[in-house]
């Protein structure tokens, strides 16, 4: 995680050990419930990724999947999400072939690929 704007990442403390997080959190972040944050705006979909990423560091799981299947979407989140202070990586759609067996976009498939080998 990044910690490059100590006033957001502050923001982002503040709301995780609040008690009203901290008491959905903490189930979630062991592995011993789902969370669902319902009926929260687009516009906050960003913090509250951020927010859950940082809530399992605090108890020691190193990786969160967030999953869309709209690519604009984990584009958009992924900035929100470093905005806040916390590292994503955007895994883009798998690769797709052509009728003759090529793969049709090559630097996509290279991007693919590399996102792969880091996780």
């Amino acid at each position: 995680m990044s910690r490059t704007d100590s006033s957001a990442h502050g923001w982002l403390r503040r709301t995780v050990t609040h008690p009203d997080f901290a008491q959905r959190l903490a189930s979630w972040a062991v592995g011993e419930d789902e969370l669902v944050l319902e009926h929260s705006a687009e516009a906050a979909h960003g913090f509250l990724a951020a927010l859950v990423c940082e809530a399992a560091a605090d108890r020691g799981r190193k990786r969160v999947w967030l999953v869309s299947d709209l690519p604009r979407h984990r584009e958009r989140i992924a900035a929100e999400m470093e905005l806040w202070g916390v590292n994503a990586l955007v895994l883009p759609d798998a690769p797709t072939e052509t009728a003759e067996g090529t793969i049709a976009d090559p630097e996509s498939a290279a991007e693919w690929f590399s996102v792969l080998e880091i996780l």
